[in-house]
């Protein structure tokens, strides 16, 4: 036995011994093949240059990072199994990369051929290399030798990690092609030789390269690639590093810049316009230079252009703008890391949410400030007013009407446009509420911008769309007096120079964190396969609802509106915030809060006047101001998608059983399938196909199974649940209540209708029916509009009257006794 065991001892140092001679041998025929060795000279220069050129790990980005340090590049390993791919290993590049390595013993390097890319399109076409000025198919050389190192790979037990380097550079806008004389006159133009010159001069520090995503070639063809044919792998393999290199181009420095003349030029030539401008032009009895003429008016209305010296001045401002305002601007790193390493063929749509004005500076300066280029952006054309719009139009922002209705010219250029960008391989974002939310919670999509996305995508624009759900969201929105105000049937402020200027005045103010959330990414072409249009945008817009952060204001506003009381003890407010807070942490819902943070905002409330600190038989508490409630509903509002499952089961528990006794698990489904049917135009996730999952999980969450099979239940938990959506229902009711004091058959104005629910509500909080003054709320019965019309209850048209201007017109119609009825259902959950 002990002889068996000295030769399996043998045999596993053998074993061992010979495993470690082919590292070796594999490793020596690598450095044979691949090794670039500094000469003595040359490692004098790159000791010299590591004294003030980046690490490589640190990208290359040098400006001013945010906290989460989005920028950084994942580390890089260099021993004797990695390898750096570059498009042309110069000797520049060589010895910057080396600097930057901080390596003057030598590396290996393997050379992929430029290919192209970067200068015919942002995608992979067909792979060539220049040579001395003539354009070639790529040469064999690069092919054998990716060839011989997948040999290696697979000869070799050890791991080869191959690291993509680009040759690009946040602030290092690329120039594309020179299609026509003109195009190479405006380069040579005294202004954009002095861009480049001074771009150059500030990336001498990371000497314009970028490390992408590490490839693990054994894995890489173990799991992606699976041929036998070593030149197939090769040129697949090209085509993987290549994508990579190309990614990082992208985000780094943005697709190749064009002079806003071709743009337009390529705009106008697209197919599908050419197309529709012929049939425009013959159903209008119009010329096809007029045509032509109308086409580039909405052109130039419409397009961005894109110009790095205001982009990185207006930055500037906004830092101190952004310093003022916000104590921490969080941005999750992982998002960000996949907007980096997104694959290149993929086109991205970021698909966000829309709370403030300051949402497109927002998401810009992360972006920018993560060291990429911030993306071209969907705006309103009210914004497109002096400066603002020249700054923004100059940042990226496209511009877009409220409606293309009657504008069928209009819409066609705006739809070549978007495949323009989508081409081009442009990140872009669309605010999918199409409006800023005036109650704090999201609303209901828009569908406008994704049908046009949906379209060029079947129209062969491009392969997929990849888009991705972000949350743009602050502690306290900038605007929240404005939106409050137009929440209580306000007029809205038409936008002006003169908003962005109180907007200036609130600098100082307290309005804690700001949040830049990215979900996960979803392919389109997929999405409108199972759910359509209408389905992919609920999806998306669930999405933002999940990754929405919960911030201590909004857990506050809460807590004090779970009580109707006037006064309210403070002892009170913290056993509401520990229900809340026991299920976000049971469902680790995102919370970024500390003890210290609540507090703060205790005091924030009150500072604003929204609170009053009064004590009451010997206990500490706080008075709700009629007006500040207000203000307290439009924070609770933000996080109320989170909790809505439990809301709308314990508000169906209550309405039951007022009392907290056992209930029947049948009559709390059909009361939940009312609530779910009552709002459905009010919450999105309502529409979501895990609703139903969602609703039987919050059910067993706040209900125990008695051995009879009814539901056992604690009253004072499910009462802070249900006081969520309280004031929804009672909107609900309001506008029932208004409808029914109209005359079936009788037209009004929605704006006068809306009048009426204000009215109506006076009455019934005088009455006492009605427990919540917030529950005036114009979005709410806004929605509530839509759900009568839905059932039949009213119809909503449109009149055009003398000014040429069209209004919504609402009419009650006959409807056999339901309105009462639901009248009556609705007055049950208000008991």
């Amino acid at each position: 036995m002990d002889g068996y065991k000295l030769d399996e001892v043998e045999l596993k140092e053998a074993l061992r011994k010979e495993h470690t001679a082919t590292l070796e041998e594999q490793s020596s025929r690598l450095e044979s093949l691949f090794g670039w060795k500094p000469a003595p000279i040359e490692k004098v220069a790159i000791r010299f240059l590591s004294k003030f050129m980046l690490p490589l790990e640190e990208g290359s980005y040098t400006e001013r990072p945010l906290p989460s340090a989005t920028h950084i590049a994942n580390l890089h390993p260099v021993d004797e199994f990695s390898v750096f791919a570059l498009r042309r290993a110069s000797y520049l590049n060589k010895l910057i990369l080396a600097a930057r390595l901080r390596r003057d013993s030598g590396f290996n390097i393997v050379e992929i051929g430029e290919g192209g890319e970067r200068k015919s399109s942002p995608g992979l076409g067909v792979a060539r290399k220049r040579t001395r000025g003539k354009r070639t198919r790529l040469g064999r050389k690069e092919f054998e030798s990716l060839e011989k190192l997948i040999e290696i790979q697979e000869e070799c037990p050890a791991e080869i990690t191959i690291t993509p380097i680009a040759v690009t550079a946040h602030q290092l806008i690329p120039d594309a092609p020179s299609n026509s004389v003109l195009a190479k006159l405006w380069r040579a133009m005294p202004q954009n030789l002095v861009r480049k010159v001074s771009s150059r001069v500030r990336l001498l520090r990371s000497g314009s390269l970028e490390a992408c995503e590490n490839l693990s070639l054994g894995r890489w063809l173990r799991e992606s690639f699976r041929s036998t044919f070593p030149q197939q792998a090769a040129k697949s393999l090209r085509i993987e590093l290549a994508g990579r290199i190309e990614s990082e181009c992208r985000v780094s420095s943005g697709p190749p810049r064009r002079p806003l003349w071709e743009v337009k030029r390529k705009v106008l030539s697209d197919p599908r316009l050419c197309s529709f401008m012929e049939f425009y032009a013959l159903s209008e009895g119009l010329s096809s230079e007029e045509v032509m003429e109308e086409a580039l008016r909405y052109l130039q209305e419409i397009a961005s252009d894109v110009s790095l010296g205001v982009m990185r001045r207006f930055v500037r401002f906004v830092d101190f703008l952004f310093d003022h305002l916000f104590s921490e601007i969080e941005v999750n790193r992982k998002g960000m890391k996949f907007l980096r390493e997104c694959e290149n063929r993929k086109r991205i749509v970021l698909v966000c949410s829309h709370k403030s004005y300051l949402d497109p500076l927002l998401l810009g300066y992360a972006m920018y400030r993560s060291g990429m280029m911030p993306p071209q952006q969907a705006a309103g054309l009210n914004l497109n007013f002096w400066p603002a719009g020249w700054i923004l139009r100059h940042s990226g922002a496209f511009y877009l009407p409220r409606s293309f209705k009657g504008r069928e010219l209009y819409r066609e250029v705006f739809s070549a446009y978007v495949r323009y960008l989508l081409s081009e391989n442009y990140i872009t974002a669309v605010y999918i509420e199409g409006t800023r939310s005036r109650d704090g919670k999201l609303s209901m999509p828009k569908l406008g911008f994704l049908k046009i996305l949906a379209d060029s995508l079947k129209s062969g624009a491009c392969e997929d769309i990849v888009l991705v759900p972000v949350y743009l969201g602050y502690d306290k929105v900038p605007e929240e007096a404005a939106h409050v105000r137009e929440m209580l049937g306000g007029k809205k402020v038409s936008e002006s120079i003169k908003v962005y200027a109180k907007l200036y005045k609130s600098v100082g103010s307290y309005h804690g964190r700001a949040y830049v959330r990215v979900g996960e990414p979803v392919e389109m072409r997929d999405l409108l396969e199972k759910g359509g249009l209408q389905g992919m945008a609920n999806l998306l817009c669930d999405e933002i609802n999940k990754i929405t952060p919960i911030s201590p204001r909004s857990f506050v506003a809460s807590a004090f509106l779970s009580r109707t009381d006037e006064w309210v003890a403070k002892e009170e407010v913290w056993g509401a915030l520990e229900v809340l807070m026991a299920l976000a942490e049971g469902r680790k819902i995102p919370l970024g809060m500390s003890q210290e943070e609540i507090s703060k905002s205790f005091e924030s409330l009150v500072a604003e006047g929204h609170l009053t600190k009064e004590e009451r038989g010997g206990k500490e508490g706080y008075k709700l101001k009629a007006s500040g409630r207000y203000f307290l509903e439009y924070a609770k509002n933000m996080l109320i998608a989170h909790f809505l499952p439990e809301a709308i089961v314990s508000a169906s528990l209550v309405s039951i059983s007022a009392d907290g006794t056992t209930v029947n698990e049948q009559a709390v489904r059909e009361r939940s399938r009312f609530l779910d049917s009552l709002f459905g135009c009010e919450f999105v996730s309502i529409s979501s196909p895990e609703w139903e999952a969602r609703t039987e999980e919050a059910t067993r969450c706040l209900c125990e199974v008695t051995p009879g099979g009814s539901l056992s239940w604690h009253r004072e938990r499910a009462l802070v649940f249900a006081s969520l959506i309280r004031s929804k229902l009672e909107a609900y009711y309001v506008a029932l209540c208004a409808l029914l004091e109209v005359e079936p058959g009788a037209k009004m104005p929605k704006g006068e209708f809306i009048q009426l629910c204000f009215e109506t509500h006076e009455e019934l909080l005088g009455e006492g029916v009605l427990k919540t003054p917030e529950s005036a709320s114009k979005p709410s019965f806004e929605c509530a509009i839509e759900k009568f019309s839905h059932d039949g209850l009213l119809a909503c048209s449109q009149e055009e009257s003398s000014a040429d201007t069209v209004g919504d017109l609402i009419e009650r119609l006959e409807d056999g006794g339901r309105g009462e009825k639901l009248k009556e259902e609705l007055l049950s959950f208000l008991r």
